[in-house]
């Protein structure tokens, strides 16, 4: 192969492949990054297949993609959130000290069975209602195996510097190196923390701290739509919530929030108020797949219904 004036270089990792689900269900998905130049993709952010129902360890699951035939070289994280959701369930509450322990059980048997860190997504229930100290506990477990704590960090707006301080901290007090998931400095009047996050991070590195980042290169981000709402009505759980839905009382109550506070992580602040900006990729099985690559405001139209009615509908 003539490589004259080209760059060689080794494979690509893919930090945030979310999933290897697929590569079970569907090994030629792999064509998908494999015809990027991706080799390597590490699964799990605040979600993973193990612990889980079907997965109780990932022992078994390993064993059934390498059964299978993996296409890529694929590594995993082990969820906070799903240890969370596996111990607590979706409760905004601190853990027991005996549930504490549990968790802190399940991170060593993911570990045991090849997981190469603790990783979190903290805007997403219940994954946002773990504390510091909750984290920095199952970290410490991850790091005697020699792990990393990987993070789609509490803010990625007008408070990412203190997600990035909290997530270093994390870091240092379970002795553990840091990688920061899609490092952004989302809505346009936070556009300027952005070189200020690069600093705080560069300036990490310089005093000796193992913290990296990845960045994605487009401008759109990936969500579900309930993360337009602040995650503290999640707090037990999503269906009793979403049943509340039907009362105009409470859309009017969310809606008056969502337009005139910002202190949380508030994605329709960051979208520049703009239904035209919240683009449905993909709808649940059984639901209306005209949809998909749509924006809210053109199913608004579709429907004959105004936005914020279409939204909580």
């Amino acid at each position: 192969i003539r490589a004259d004036n080209l760059t060689v270089m080794p494979g690509f990792v893919d930090m945030m492949g979310a999933n290897s689900q697929p590569l079970l269900e569907d090994r030629a998905s792999a064509e998908s990054k494999l015809r990027q130049g991706i080799t390597t993709m590490l699964a799990g952010e605040g979600g993973s297949v193990a612990p889980s129902e079907r997965w109780p360890r990932f022992a078994p699951y390993f064993a059934e993609l390498e059964k299978k035939g993996i296409p890529l070289n694929v590594i995993h994280n082990v969820g906070a959130a799903q240890i969370r959701r596996m111990v607590i369930g979706v409760e905004n509450r601190a853990p027991s000290e005996a549930e504490l322990n549990r968790m802190r059980q399940l991170v060593e048997e993911a570990m045991t069975d090849g997981a190469v860190g603790l990783s979190t997504a903290l805007i997403y229930p219940p994954g946002t209602y773990a504390t510091t100290g909750e984290l920095v506990e199952m970290a410490k477990v991850a790091g005697k195996f020699g792990g990393i704590y990987l993070t789609h960090m509490r803010n990625e707006s007008h408070a990412v510097l203190d997600a990035i301080k909290e997530s270093m901290l994390i870091g240092e007090r379970a002795g553990v190196p840091v990688h920061v998931f899609h490092l952004k400095a989302a809505g346009q009047e936070n556009w300027p923390r952005m070189q200020q996050a690069v600093d705080l991070i560069q300036s990490a590195r310089d005093r000796g701290f193992d913290v990296t980042a990845d960045i994605y290169p487009y401008i759109r981000n990936g969500l579900g739509l309930s993360a337009l709402i602040h995650p503290r009505h999640f707090g037990k759980g999503a269906a009793p919530f979403l049943k509340t839905l039907g009362d105009p009382n409470v859309r009017a109550a969310l809606r008056k929030e969502i337009e005139e506070t910002s202190d949380w992580e508030n994605w329709y602040r960051h979208v520049g108020r703009d239904w035209n900006n919240i683009l449905v990729a993909s709808v649940g099985r059984g639901l209306n797949k005209s949809f998909e690559g749509k924006s809210l405001a053109e199913i608004a139209k579709m429907w004959s219904k105004d936005e914020w009615t279409t939204f909580f509908d």
